[in-house]
């Protein structure tokens, strides 16, 4: 094995490690890990709160099932 496979493998390794975090960088520099959801999960829990115009919601999703 020479010294450019190893390195090679190396950033493999950490590659797979981190496949799919995704990092934003704060105003002080430091890293806020964003957690990856699906646009459903999302929803799911704009529909949980209470308050954000659930009666108006519903109603358009009534619209959306025709």
């Amino acid at each position: 094995m020479t010294v450019l496979n190893y390195m090679r493998m190396q950033r493999e390794k950490i590659i797979a490690r981190h496949s799919g975090e995704t990092f934003l960088f704060g105003a002080g520099g430091e890293a806020v890990e964003i957690e990856q959801r699906t646009a459903y999960d999302i929803l799911r829990e704009i529909d949980a709160m209470p308050g954000l115009n659930v009666k108006e919601r519903m109603a358009a999703c009534e619209g959306l099932r025709v």
